[in-house]
């Protein structure tokens, strides 16, 4: 039988690991460092890349706080619109032929070019960057969702029908639980680029953020301060995926493990 963590372990144990992979890469980077020799203005010791947290503890937590809003509000926002899209384009029927050719130009229009225009909209705090997150964030659930339910077996289906149950049944009983595997899969990657997306629009324009702190300091030449950004953005992106990932095997765990036990049998 292979090990297995309860949700909440699992979330401690990913969080450990990352520790250690982050001692390991701060190692690595300081040995790069002495034996390169690089000047600190290209690649810093991590020294000075900590010794920035310890200087400006609240310009990091409030820059941090802005941007880690912007993604989080920005990844509930796609997924919710992506759930909806996805279910239309599913059963949509002519609706959804319709609809189809708006979504795929949507992802296919580059997002920065409409930055300006959310500016003008939405202004320069955290409502534009909340647009320009839920925009590049939602395809992925789009698409897994539509997946998802499309690759519901056509058995569970005539079996429900046989049981004479209605659409809204079916889609609660059999559609939606064997589509959440495909669903979660898209949010992974959703919460991930709503990050992207939140520093997108710090950089197009903005006042705070972590994506505001590289653009600034990149003027004032302090790439130690850059690299203590990216290094929390990195920590912010990961703990975002470990926390869908530890959502998806504690609330949905029942309905994850009988698709999937359904799935073989199939």
């Amino acid at each position: 039988m292979p090990f297995k963590l309860a949700p909440a372990y699992r979330f401690v144990f990913n969080l450990c690991i990352a520790a250690l992979y982050a001692a390991v890469l701060l190692a690595i980077w300081q040995a790069a460092v002495s034996w390169w020799g690089a000047p600190s203005f290209i690649l810093p010791p991590p020294g000075d890349v900590l010794k920035e947290y310890q200087t400006y503890p609240a310009l990091f937590v409030r820059h941090a706080i802005f941007t880690s809003s912007a993604a989080v509000i920005g990844a509930l926002s796609a997924i919710a619109g992506g759930l909806a899209i996805g279910v239309l384009l599913r059963f949509g029927g002519v609706f959804a032929r319709a609809l189809e050719p708006v979504v795929v130009a949507m992802q296919v229009f580059p997002k920065e070019a409409l930055g300006p225009l959310l500016l003008i909209l939405f202004g320069y705090g955290l409502e534009s960057k909340v647009a320009i997150s839920t925009m590049i964030a939602m395809f992925p659930v789009i698409v897994s969702t539509q997946r998802g339910l499309t690759e519901t077996p056509a058995s569970y289906v005539r079996l429900m029908d046989a049981m004479g149950a209605k659409g809204l049944q079916k889609f609660a009983a059999v559609q939606l639980p064997h589509a959440l595997p495909f669903i979660f899969s898209g949010i992974r990657v959703s919460v991930t680029l709503a990050l992207i997306g939140a520093i997108v629009g710090e950089y197009l324009g903005s006042s705070a953020g972590l994506g505001y702190l590289m653009k600034t300091s990149l003027s004032e030449q302090a790439t130690a301060r850059i690299y203590a950004a990216m290094l929390l953005l990195g920590g912010i992106g990961g703990l975002l995926y470990m926390s869908v990932h530890t959502i998806e095997h504690w609330l949905f765990r029942p309905y994850l493990a009988g698709s999937s036990g359904a799935g073989k049998k199939e």
